[in-house]
């Protein structure tokens, strides 16, 4: 009884029939004429069979189907992982059917990965002579190479070149060799002859921009040569309507190498309005703006990737909370910089950052609270000491802050001794002075103004204390007097500069700095009219000294101005302010 084939037979059968008809095509470049009748001596028509042609297309069709069956016999053996049978058909089907790179191909590759050298060979070769394609050859160069026939390697290069001249593998071996040989200048000969190939595809515009960067890395001198011709490249590229993503893409990436971030940037924008939801390229854009110092541009890319996936990226948050710090926004920066925190609890970074920005919007407890986190998750930094002073400082409660400054120095002059900045003693000595502890505060600034001469503001700052002190008035006015030169225009300095020669006993000297920092001043400032007040009245100005207070109180009220007015009222023989 005979038995009928099973389902996955019939079904295997199709296959082979299917990929052998395929195999059959692929041989075929053009259509075989039929044999032509020919009419014999007694009249009847014929076919000559023993003719030429007839005979060379019996031939031709008998190669073929040879090749058909060896083909359909090696896919079987395929399918059973029978691999070495599979290998012989294959084989015997290339050599009855020339033109088939692409099976040639396969089976060098499967006599490489069975560690058979020689034999890959030995069937690229045989291909080759039959009219195999620059693929082939540059397939065949490349094993040559890889067994030290460096000679057969440069030459088969060579002629894969001239058979497919816009083919780059060939370019790309041969100049790699040349550069293995140490013979730049004969890998850089090879290259400038791919520049030459007639009308290039995008793609090989762009793989010989890569071949470019690529292969100099080890000669300075040709670095600048390569990028010349990247770019070149590069920009040839951009002239080709249509092109795919992927290759956009490349070339972007390769527009970054040589230096061109505009070029990359706006390929970069095209993909990103092709593909809103490619994260990697938003990740790349939002680098790139950042880099370029274009915050708006990074945090529309950076709130387009947290819009995407909100968790995903932490950093991202950071990175928002810290641009918005720099654009004095600190409540977006705080809301930023929670999520990162919330997302990232164990990027240390991100604690820090939200305190400041805490600090900023008026939350100095909750800067303590987010400190104290920091601190118990990674123990004491100079980061927790440092801006838990700063958090005190800001409550008023100047006593903690200097303590907690003075361990965040303790720990700087045990491990981090680069903390130990000028602004760091600027900072300690503010704290010293608003906690009443002068000589320690006195001798802070001096540290500052020892490693940064020009420090103004800690030149200001301690000249204006002994002012305030009545101490070391010549010494105070020589350092006023220096910041002052540092920043002509600065209100504060101007001031502090007028009420040192105040306190020295020069106030007509003093009266015009004190009017040139009311000059400078953004904005009304009770302490600059009170200053200038107490001037006018020391200069016998009575009226300019009345003025003065008047505007002092205006800005912000304050009892003992409030006296001095209504002493200079009085005197003046006018009617005391609360009279009148």
């Amino acid at each position: 009884m005979q038995t009928k084939p099973s389902a996955a037979t019939r079904c295997l059968t199709g296959i082979v029939a299917g990929v052998a008809i395929l195999f059959l095509l692929a041989g075929c470049g053009t259509s075989h004429p039929r044999p032509r009748p020919v009419v014999e001596a007694g009249g009847s028509r014929t076919n000559a069979p023993d003719s030429k042609a007839a005979k060379a297309q019996a031939a031709a069709e008998e190669l073929r189907a040879e090749g058909y069956a060896r083909f359909a016999a090696g896919f079987l053996h395929d399918l059973r992982d029978e691999d070495d049978q599979a290998l012989e058909e294959f084989e015997k089907a290339v050599r009855s059917q020339p033109g088939q790179d692409a099976l040639v191909l396969d089976i060098a590759r499967r006599h490489l990965i069975a560690k058979h050298p020689e034999k890959a060979v030995s069937v690229l070769e045989d291909s080759v002579k039959r009219g195999g394609s620059g693929a082939l050859c540059a397939f065949l160069a490349s094993i040559y190479a890889s067994i030290g026939r460096n000679q057969d390697a440069i030459a088969m290069n060579q002629e894969s070149i001239k058979r497919s001249p816009s083919l780059l593998l060939g370019y790309h071996n041969l100049a790699h060799l040349h550069a293995q040989q140490n013979q730049p200048e004969e890998a850089v000969k090879v290259l400038e002859q791919a520049m030459r190939v007639p009308k290039p595809s995008a793609q090989f515009l762009v793989e010989l921009a890569e071949l470019w960067l690529g292969f100099p890395e080890a000669k300075p001198d040709l670095v600048q040569l390569s990028r010349k011709r990247a770019g070149e490249l590069l920009d040839q590229f951009l002239k080709v309507p249509g092109t795919a993503s992927s290759l956009q893409q490349r070339a972007a990436d390769a527009f970054l190498v040589i230096g061109q971030n505009a070029k990359a940037i706006d390929l970069y924008l095209k993909l990103v309005e092709r593909y809103p939801q490619s994260t990697p390229l938003r990740e790349r854009l939002a680098d790139l703006f950042l880099q370029s110092k274009d915050s708006k541009r990074a945090i529309e890319q950076m709130e387009a990737l947290i819009r995407e996936e909100p968790s995903k990226y932490p950093q991202a948050y950071l990175i928002l909370g810290s641009l918005a710090l720099q654009d004095q926004k600190p409540k977006e920066a705080e809301d930023y910089l929670r999520k990162a925190v919330v997302l990232s609890p164990q990027f240390e970074p991100a604690y820090y950052d939200l305190a400041v920005a805490q600090v900023n919007v008026g939350k100095p407890r909750s800067a303590l609270e987010t400190l104290q986190d920091a601190r118990a998750r990674f123990s004491e930094t100079f980061q927790t000491e440092f801006f838990s002073g700063v958090a005190y400082a800001r409550l008023k409660e100047y006593s903690n802050a200097v303590s907690r400054f003075t361990a965040a120095e303790v720990i700087a002059r045990s491990r981090e001794t680069n903390r130990l900045t000028p602004l760091f003693f600027f900072q300690l000595g503010a704290a010293h002075e608003r906690n009443k502890g002068f000589a320690a505060a006195e001798g802070y600034f001096r540290k500052a103004i020892e490693l940064m001469p020009d420090f103004g503001e800690a030149l200001n700052y301690l000249g204006y204390m002994w002012v305030e002190r009545g101490v070391n008035l010549e010494e105070a006015r020589t350092f006023i007097e220096r910041a002052v030169k540092l920043e002509p225009k600065n209100s504060a300095f101007l001031d502090s500069l007028a009420w040192a020669l105040f306190r020295l006993g020069k106030s007509r000297d003093a009266l015009g700095y004190m009017e040139k920092a009311i000059e400078h001043s953004e904005d009304p400032d009770a302490t600059l009219y009170d200053h200038a007040g107490d001037i006018h009245k020391a200069l016998g100005h009575v009226d300019a000294a009345v003025e003065a207070w008047r505007k002092s109180l205006k800005v912000e009220p304050n009892p003992e101005i409030q006296r001095k007015l209504d002493g200079a009222i009085g005197t003046a023989g006018q009617p005391p302010a609360d009279k009148r």
